[in-house]
């Protein structure tokens, strides 16, 4: 494993993975797209740093931004 793969995998994805477990308990319909999806989800044909994550419409979106900032 070269030094690349293994920031992805012992540091980045991990921390990709700590947000996305906060989104979820948010209880926002949050939905994940682009590249990362596609890569991490079904594809495994490249590393990729961002999360693309919306939501269409909640009340209670105001808090997540905060709640993400804890991480």
């Amino acid at each position: 494993m070269n030094l690349r793969e293994k920031f992805y995998r012992e540091r980045l994805y991990p921390f990709q993975d700590g947000v996305l477990n906060i989104v979820k308990k948010l209880n926002t319909p949050f939905y994940l797209t682009g590249g990362t999806a596609l890569s991490r989800g079904y594809f495994h044909h490249r590393y990729s740093d961002d999360l693309d994550l919306f939501v269409n419409q909640d009340q209670n979106y105001s808090q997540c931004p905060a709640d993400i900032r804890s991480v």
